[in-house]
């Protein structure tokens, strides 16, 4: 749920205890509708953070009528709200005019109440015009410091609206219900899950013994409604988890795919590392070879140049020696 503020929180709890007494004493003297819109008008502004001068407004024609309230965000309206007498029983046939109202100004929320009872609904756009009840409020005869109470207002509020909560919120209802998850009982997931729990059950029994139309066939007839097993939407929500399982295998086998091509290019690297490796290496020996040979040549070539000297040294001594023969 959502994370409310605690300045938010604060408005909230002084505000729901000044209604309460306004609420009480409006519903005692039976006020009229008008004297009702003035209510909700205060209770926009100080519960849920609306300006009053900015944020709403009362002055909304839509083909030549004009609804109750508005609330604007700024240009763009958020939300139609239909307003009753305090003491009036909200009807369907109420509604059908917010809805209308909504509808053609495409408009995808509108509010009915009497002031003490906020009715909130989500119009759907489809042939014909549908809407439905996300949630409601009641500031009399609920639990106003009760936590799922608290984040209902703050749906409705002023800082959620930048945040989208209320769409939020809407999605996640359609998630957790009845028809989604009679259909996620029947989908093939679960069956499978089913099947690995009953081997881990017993030891003796194989996992491919279990047929899973056996599993299958107990859940529709015996744990499921029958209302649940051939309702639309329900269908619709298997149709939905069938093709999101479709769409995960070939993610799947894709994403294999690309591990194996992964796979043989880093095999393909490590060939060309070692190739290059064993001719660094091979390169490497033969200039290692061709050093070796030069300073061998250079050692042989330094022991001729000294064997040279020494026999020009021998000869120059025989020369020395005649020479002085030769004068005595």
């Amino acid at each position: 749920m959502p994370n409310i503020p605690s300045k938010v929180s604060s408005r909230f709890n002084k505000a729901l205890k000044t209604f309460a007494n306004v609420l009480e004493n409006a519903k005692s003297r039976d006020v009229n509708e008008n004297d009702t819109v003035r209510i909700v008008w205060d209770m926009l502004d100080e519960i849920f953070g609306y300006d009053k001068y900015n944020d709403i407004t009362s002055e909304y024609a839509i083909r030549g009528t004009y609804c109750d309230l508005a609330i604007k965000d700024g240009n763009d309206i958020r939300y139609l709200i239909e307003c009753k007498a305090i003491d009036t029983e909200l009807k369907s046939n109420h509604l059908r005019q917010a809805v209308d109202y909504a509808a053609r100004e495409g408009v995808s929320w509108a509010i009915l109440t009497n002031g003490i009872k906020w009715e909130v609904y989500k119009i759907i756009f489809t042939k014909p015009m549908d809407f439905k009840l996300v949630f409601e409020l009641d500031f009399l005869n609920d639990d106003v410091k009760d936590s799922k109470f608290i984040d209902r207002v703050y749906l409705l509020s002023k800082e959620a609206i930048n945040k989208s909560a209320i769409e939020a919120y809407d999605e996640e209802r359609q998630l957790i219900n009845k028809h989604t998850i009679s259909a996620i009982l029947q989908s093939d997931e679960t069956i499978k899950a089913i099947r690995k729990q009953l081997n881990y059950l017993s030891k003796d029994v194989s996992i491919y013994s279990i047929e899973p139309e056996l599993i299958k066939e107990i859940i529709i007839n015996e744990i499921i409604k029958r209302e649940l097993v051939d309702n639309q939407q329900v269908k619709a929500v298997f149709k939905k988890l069938q093709r999101l399982s479709k769409k995960k295998s070939k993610v799947k086998n894709e994403k294999n795919e690309e591990i194996s091509d992964e796979e043989t290019l880093d095999g393909i690297e490590d060939i060309k590392t070692d190739i290059n490796n064993q001719e660094s290496e091979e390169t490497s020996g033969v200039i290692e070879d061709i050093k070796t040979d030069v300073n061998n040549q250079e050692t042989e070539k330094n022991e001729l140049t000294e064997e040279v000297d020494v026999q020009e040294l021998g000869t120059n001594n025989i020369s020395e020696t005649k020479d002085f023969n030769d004068k005595e």
